[in-house]
């Protein structure tokens, strides 16, 4: 399968969702009204409740649900081959996604902005809304407590990304007042703050920040948590249209600059997905794919959390009824597209580079190869092969061992990272060798039999010890 192809297709499938069946669910099943008037409007107070641009806040909807979910999720789910998960999160975009965070939002429109949890005491029962908000509750304590981890170590192993992260604020802050106080055109200031995100890398580079270990009597990873709850809690008491709001925004321009680099890369390069679309050989300590599969990818085909965002702050800040649809569904939609895009890298990474290594080491030594390291990483031990990943993927460390000479034996593939000693099904179907006096045991083999990267094509069936 052609990576491009696929890309087309999942995109043209999600963009379908919203020109058409997105618009029947606005006119025949919401009925969105334009002269409706949004509590936005009637509870106005320039601090959660502000009328806001459209594009403006489809960008907070889209960066607040939007975060690793839809890139960690379906880079485990496609240990089951890529097609489940290329289904499931277009499928799950169109029909599912998108109009739980379309009706989310428009649901809470209607009732005033109330988040869906003070909508169960209307709908369901007063006990039932307590039980929700318990739940929500230590909900999002789970989610702000992995996510201040998450951060933490983020800062201590790459020190270079605390000052664009940080600049990040700054920038919004600026925004926010320039837009609602100013008044500026909001082009500019979208054009200006994203070059500004983009310069600041080099400067977090060049100029790395770290904390010193037993400041305060904690050590460092404590120290930045704390300083990123003590952020959290300020920023949850400023306006909206001072922080929250610009910041969301400006990172969503972001991610579509980073989503239009990525699938602009598949599309240039045009690489071949070598892995199979369902996955024959899990290893026996794979989960099933049933019901397994819709629990790996949540976000990014649907979930709940979605409605806590789309009714806790979207619906705040929504300037028509109309709009709900722009905001949600589309909104919804991007994350699908960052999941798909992952899908796709994680079906590339590995057998790609898995060919090229080969190829290299090949075209440097002819003949029998003896137990060593090449330059560019790739070992070869005996009479089999043993891949490692080059260190700029970020894995390091072997993706396959051989099997010691042992006649028939299968290699076991481990992708370093997502899916720790699991047989990663993204390289090598099964490495197999022969002792030199040949006994019918097949070479090695790529899934299809080809593998393609940068404009190499190499036939790993032809790769013997010779």
């Amino acid at each position: 399968m052609n990576a491009a192809v696929l890309a087309v297709i999942g995109l043209t499938m999600i963009f379908l969702g919203y020109r058409f069946y997105s618009k029947f669910i606005a006119e025949k099943i919401y009925q969105l009204d334009p002269d409706f008037v949004t509590p936005a409007h009637a509870q106005r107070d320039d601090i959660d409740y502000l009328p806001t641009n459209r594009v403006v806040l489809w960008g907070h909807h889209f960066t607040a649900v939007a975060g690793a979910a839809p890139i960690i999720g379906p880079g485990i789910a496609v240990i089951w081959g890529w097609l489940p998960a290329f289904l499931w999160v277009v499928i799950g975009t169109m029909f599912f996604a998108g109009v739980h965070d379309f009706g989310a939002v428009w649901a809470s429109v209607r009732n005033k902005a109330k988040s869906v949890g003070s909508l169960t005491g209307d709908v369901v029962s007063p006990r039932a809304r307590t039980l929700f908000m318990v739940v929500v509750f230590f909900l999002l304590m789970m989610v702000n407590a992995v996510f201040g981890v998450a951060i933490s170590d983020a800062f201590q192993e790459t020190p270079s990304s605390v000052i664009p992260a940080w600049t990040a604020v700054i920038v919004a802050l600026i925004i926010g007042v320039l837009i609602y106080r100013m008044h500026v055109p909001i082009l500019w200031p979208t054009v200006v703050g994203t070059v500004i995100l983009y310069a600041v890398i080099c400067l977090g580079e060049a100029v790395p920040i770290s904390l010193s270990a037993g400041s305060f009597g904690l050590p460092v990873g404590a120290q930045w948590i704390l300083i990123l709850f003590l952020y959290a809690g300020i920023a949850s008491l400023l306006p909206v249209w001072l922080l929250l709001q610009p910041r969301d925004y400006i990172n969503g321009i972001q991610l579509i600059v980073g989503l239009g680099l990525l699938y602009g890369a598949v599309l240039i390069a045009n690489p071949t997905i070598v892995a199979p679309a369902i996955n024959p050989d899990l290893p026996a300590s794979a989960p099933p794919i049933f019901p397994l599969l819709f629990v790996t990818i949540a976000c990014g085909a649907i979930s709940g959390f979605h409605g806590l965002v789309g009714s806790g702050t979207t619906s705040k800040q929504l300037n028509k009824e109309t709009d709900a649809r722009f905001v949600g569904y589309l909104g919804s939609s991007g994350e699908g597209a960052l999941a798909l895009v992952a899908i796709i890298d994680r079906r590339l990474r590995v057998a790609g580079r898995l060919a090229v290594d080969v190829f290299r080491v090949r075209e440097r030594r002819h003949g029998r190869v003896r137990a060593g390291r090449s330059p560019r990483g790739s070992v070869w031990r005996g009479h089999f092969r043993a891949i490692r990943r080059h260190p700029a993927d970020g894995d390091g460390r072997a993706v396959c061992g051989d099997d010691h000479g042992r006649r028939g034996q299968t290699t076991a593939l481990h992708l370093a990272g997502v899916g720790d000693d699991l047989r990663y099904p993204g390289a090598a179907e099964r490495i197999r060798g022969h002792r030199d006096g040949g006994d019918g045991v097949p070479p090695a083999r790529l899934w299809g039999g080809w593998g393609q990267r940068r404009g190499w094509h190499v036939d790993l069936a032809a790769l013997r010890n010779d």
